[in-house]
């Protein structure tokens, strides 16, 4: 039977009458049942579901347009597509190198090379360490998860003046 919401309260005996009277729905929706004072269906609305969950993330396509000038090594790209998919909010990267290894079944020593690479060219940065493993920062001028950019990209950009870097390395596409 459909989880679903009823439209009215119906009475203990009414119910047992409802019951033999439902219509089967998906199961993997919720529905708003409209009933009348008998209890009789008259609609079933489906309730909306948020369409972008925590699985989603917007790319620019300048950024993604550069990325693909730069003529990265095939390993660059395995990599940097593999932290595209595992980017969290304020787009921190907590995914140990190993993981990412086995995922793309590749030797770590690569996948350490490949980062290392990825963030000469400022494409993430390396963060905050999380337990023994090291965390990295994705840089918002490519793409974004969470709910404000602007604070994400100057949080990005102090990281890289911490390091010692150019400010104006941040956004790619100006190079």
């Amino acid at each position: 039977m459909a989880e679903f919401v009823k439209g009215e309260t119906l009475k203990s005996s009414e119910k047992e009458d409802f019951d033999k009277n439902l219509i089967s729905l998906p199961k993997s929706k919720k529905y708003l049942v409209i009933t009348d004072d008998d209890g009789n269906v008259k609609g079933y609305f489906p309730l909306k579901e948020k369409k972008l969950g925590k699985d989603w993330i917007a790319l620019y396509q300048q950024a993604i347009s550069t990325i693909a000038d730069m003529n990265l090594p095939n390993e660059q790209y395995r990599v940097f597509l593999k932290l595209l998919s595992k980017v969290d909010f304020e787009n921190y990267l907590t995914v140990s190198q190993q993981n990412i290894a086995d995922e793309l079944s590749m030797k770590r020593p690569n996948v350490t090379k490949a980062i290392k690479a990825l963030c000469e060219k400022n494409i993430v940065i390396e963060g905050p360490r999380a337990g023994l493993n090291k965390t990295y920062r994705l840089n918002p001028y490519i793409a974004h998860k969470g709910k404000n950019r602007k604070e994400t990209i100057l949080d990005f950009e102090a990281e890289l003046v911490r390091q010692g870097k150019n400010i104006t390395d941040a956004d790619i596409t100006k190079k």
